[in-house]
């Protein structure tokens, strides 16, 4: 027919006087790319004459300017004329990825009928469809890219990384060396002796320095994960951290998301992402919320439901900072506030992960006040700079230049407008869609039982956690009201003591707690978790701990601010242990001290040459 001929390729038809029209046009323009022409319908009879004259002879009564008014149309190859939604989908399934609409619309009448008459709704409203355009998407509906998302996602990735080796490789000969206090297995400790442990350390941060720098991305990070792995697998309670999971998890995700095939930096030929790798990203940062607010609330604690828990928080967390003392001074409804203000961000803001980019981006902007609410009042190593690195996985690149000063702007716009949609479904996004299937599942049960959790799903979901790749979340479900602190001497005649003091744990009461950003000591953490047990019975780590204090290793003693003892080895050890509180502000004008103190009782019997 003349009137096929004169159509090159399909063609799409709307009202090129509807200015919400014109901006979902171009949306799809973008999307489709050359394989879709579109055309106002006011200059519809001058570019296609014969079609025009066919609809005014009523050939072609679908191409009238009354049914162009009315709806979108869509002419396909084969001069079929569809309309509507119908128009929509079938002009999408011309764009990468973009024919699953148009499957699902013609073999779901059930989904065909909602889609005309949510399509109906908005063709007949079209000033309230371009308000809730600009308030869940805003005035740029073109396809978002995610280019500088995932450039700055990787470089703030690689930084983390780097402060959890570096501030391990402080620590680990005195935590898992062969005269550490928990010695790490054959495997990787003693048989390659605690060189080896160290420089492993050190190779998983020049690998997270690499990554950092955007040097040979993919590799780097593979290997920063197997090295933090291997030391995670071998370090006993000290890797256990729920931020180490995180850090792991975190790399595994990026691993399917970080570009594999160059070496050295170059931001202007970046390949979009896969879908689904961001989509891995983005549920992980909602699990870490959410699962953050929902143990709080079904763990029955009366603390987190009475909201006074705040009260406790700050005194009570494993290391206060500097800013802790003054916090916890704020009256009662201010630190209610505060609780009612997380529990907020955590249960509902993690919903608008999945939403368009404006919903994300008031996550984003939750998510980061809340990790520097809590980055400001306590020390937990990267955990709070991972947890931001994260969120930006829910912004996309328009955003982001948004927020940029100008001269910024103008050098990576060209960035942005050169780079693509997100990547099709490839066998590297499969493997990341089925990370996304187990940790979605697993985070279902974390919230209703593990127990109730399938056999199949369970059995599974262990492997993949042995690997840290999937994991469930949950900080601080029930609150601690009091704070123990243990406290160790020496003795060389079981008459007199000295004793030994810690880097950061609280000691002595006039002592300021102090900001530690970005390392982790993990034997002062750990200090707290043994202060949870009535007695060192109940704690074998920390037996072995004074032990190694007995047998004056410095690797050890090095983990300390002062050994009494200059490396030499006491006959004897006693520990105690003491009831802390912050003071009030009468009792530190009074006394000058933070902390006030209460001895209680022995927490673990002299050990040593009797």
């Amino acid at each position: 027919m003349e009137e096929q001929a004169e159509l090159a390729r399909p063609l799409v038809v709307y009202d090129g006087a509807c200015g919400f029209c014109k901006r979902w046009i171009e949306r799809f323009r973008l999307r489709t790319g050359d394989a879709v022409d579109y055309v106002p319908y006011q200059e519809f009879a001058e570019r296609f004459p014969a079609l025009s004259k066919a609809s005014e002879t009523n050939e072609t009564s679908e191409l009238t300017e009354d049914a162009f008014r009315s709806a979108l149309h869509f002419i396909d190859g084969n001069g079929i004329v569809h309309r509507g939604a119908d128009a929509v989908f079938s002009a999408l399934a011309h764009a990468p990825g973009g024919k699953w609409l148009a499957m699902l619309y013609g073999g779901s009448p059930g989904f065909a009928r909602a889609s005309e008459i949510v399509y109906a709704w908005v063709a007949s409203h079209r000033s309230a469809a371009s308000w809730l355009t600009t308030v869940f998407i805003g005035r740029d509906v073109r396809p978002a890219t995610f280019v500088l998302t995932r450039w700055i996602f990787l470089r703030l990735l690689g930084l983390c990384a780097l402060a959890a080796f570096v501030s391990l490789a402080t620590q680990i000969e005195g935590l898992i060396g062969s005269r550490g206090i928990a010695p790490a297995p054959p495997l990787l400790g003693m048989a390659l002796g605690d060189g080896a442990l160290v420089a492993i350390a050190w190779t998983g941060a020049i690998a997270s320095a690499l990554v950092a720098f955007d040097v040979a991305t993919g590799w780097a990070l593979l290997v920063a994960w197997l090295l933090y792995l291997a030391l995670a697998n071998v370090s006993g309670p000290f890797l256990q951290y729920q931020w180490d999971a995180l850090l792991l998890e975190t790399m595994v995700a990026a691993l399917f998301l970080a570009p594999w095939r160059r070496l050295w930096p170059s931001l202007d030929r970046e390949r979009p992402p896969a879908r689904t790798a961001l989509w891995l990203l983005r549920f992980l940062i909602f699990k870490l919320v959410f699962l953050s607010g929902a143990v709080k609330r079904l763990s029955g604690d009366p603390s987190w439901r009475d909201l006074t828990a705040l009260e406790y928080h700050y005194w009570t967390q494993p290391l206060p900072a500097s800013t802790s003392w003054y916090v916890t001074q704020l009256p009662p409804w201010v630190h209610a506030l505060s609780a009612r203000g997380m529990f907020f961000i955590e249960l509902y803001l993690p919903l608008l992960v999945f939403v368009p980019r404006r919903g994300r981006w008031l996550a984003f902007l939750g998510f980061v006040l809340l990790q520097l609410a809590i980055a400001a009042t306590g020390n937990y190593g990267f955990f709070n700079a991972l947890t931001m690195a994260l969120a930006v996985v829910l912004l996309d690149d328009a955003q982001i230049l948004g927020a940029l000063p100008a001269r910024f702007r103008r050098t990576l716009e060209r960035v942005r407008t050169t780079a693509q949609p997100l990547r099709r479904v490839s066998i590297v996004a499969g493997l990341a869609g089925a990370l996304l299937f187990f940790s979605a599942e697993r985070t279902w049960y974390a919230v209703r039982g593990l127990q109730e959790e399938p056999a199949t799903f369970r059995a599974m979901g262990h492997s993949l956690a042995q690997l840290s790749l999937v994991h469930a979340y949950g900080l601080f479900a029930v609150m601690t009201t009091t704070r123990r602190e243990i406290h160790l001497e020496g003795s060389d005649d079981g008459v007199t003591w000295q004793p030994y003091t810690f880097r950061y744990k609280p000691d002595d009461p006039r002592t300021s707690p102090r900001f530690i950003p970005m390392h982790l000591p993990r034997l002062d953490w750990q200090m707290w978790f043994f202060a949870l047990s009535e007695d060192c019975g109940e704690e074998p780590v920390y037996i072995a701990f004074v032990a190694r204090l007995l047998d004056g290793s410095p690797a050890v003693s090095g983990l300390l601010a002062r050994d009494p003892f200059a490396g030499r080895r006491p006959r004897y050890i006693r520990s105690r242990s003491d009831m802390y509180r912050f003071t009030t502000r009468a009792e530190r004008a009074a006394t000058g001290a933070y902390w006030a103190r209460e001895p209680t009782s022995d927490y673990c019997p002299i050990l040593g040459d009797r």
